[in-house]
This record gives C-alpha cells, sequence and structure tokens, in this order.
C-alpha cells in the first residue's frame, strides 16, 4: 500500500472480512516502495510477487526477481489507471 495512506489497505487486510481464506494468503506489508521492494525481490524464500503501478517500478521489480531465485511474477502496469478499461 501507499506509504501515505496504509489505512484502507490495512482494512482489507482485516481477518473478520477475509476470514474464509487460508492464514497467510494475503499479507500487507508497510512501509516505503524501494526498501520494501528490495527485501521482497532479493528475499530467497519468496517464490511469488505481484505488483500493480507504473511501468517504470514494474521494470525494476521484473529485473530484480530475475536476478534473485527467478521469482514468479505477475505485474499488471498502467501507469495512471493500471486497473482502467479502455
Amino acid at each position: 500500500p501507499s506509504e501515505i495512506a496504509p489505512l484502507p489497505s490495512l482494512r482489507i487486510a482485516d481477518p473478520h472480512d477475509r476470514s474464509w481464506l487460508p492464514p497467510g494468503t494475503v499479507n500487507i506489508i508497510n512501509g516505503y516502495g524501494t526498501t520494501i521492494g528490495r527485501a521482497l525481490t532479493s528475499h530467497p524464500l519468496i517464490t511469488k510477487l505481484a505488483f500493480t503501478g507504473s511501468m517504470l517500478v514494474g521494470r525494476k521489480i521484473l529485473k530484480a526477481c530475475s536476478e534473485s531465485n527467478s521469482k514468479v511474477v505477475t505485474l499488471e502496469l498502467g501507469e495512471k489507471d493500471p486497473t482502467g478499461f479502455r
């Protein structure tokens, strides 16, 4: 989530809203993008990452993951409106 406004994402992670999911299915990690991104892309026990955001950051994530343990990466890129339909 955004380091400026993390509360909406934390609300999604509320256990009462996702009690039907197995534990550990949803993990929300707060922090500054660069710091968290480096930790997630380089950690050897993380095997899958999903990212929604800009093309620039998506390229950096894909490159970093390929240089670590070749994680499976899902990217949804689109600059201002990554989830919009045109």
